[in-house]
């Protein structure tokens, strides 16, 4: 790929290398084509996923349907109804960790 024509100009086929595989079940939609200063090209491409509709979940042995109630809190991100608790994602125990720090250090701070 020595030529410096356009994307569009190409005669010979272009040398892909794949970053990973498009997922199974997904259609591309739109992929766009940049270039770098180096002359690399690069395409990302947008693709739409069809999904199945979830059953509807119903309180057993009747026709009602099940709801849920939750509880955000800084413990755990998310706390059902039933009782159990969903943890916060490392990111968030990473922030949360890193405010404590630096609320510390704010403690200890003298005006002036």
């Amino acid at each position: 790929m020595g030529s410096t024509r356009a994307l569009s100009e190409q005669s010979e086929p272009l040398d892909v290398r794949w970053s990973r595989a498009l997922p199974a079940g997904t259609v591309p939609v739109r992929p766009t084509v940049t270039r770098d200063r180096a002359g690399r090209y690069f395409v990302s491409t947008l693709v739409e996923e069809r999904m199945a509709a979830l059953p509807a979940v119903f309180v057993p042995g009747s026709r009602e349907p099940r709801a849920v109630g939750l509880d955000l809190g800084l413990a755990s991100l998310v706390t059902l109804d039933d009782g159990t608790k969903v943890d916060h994602p490392r990111l968030l125990r990473w922030y949360a960790e890193k405010l404590a720090r630096l609320q510390r250090g704010l403690h200890k701070k003298v005006r002036g």
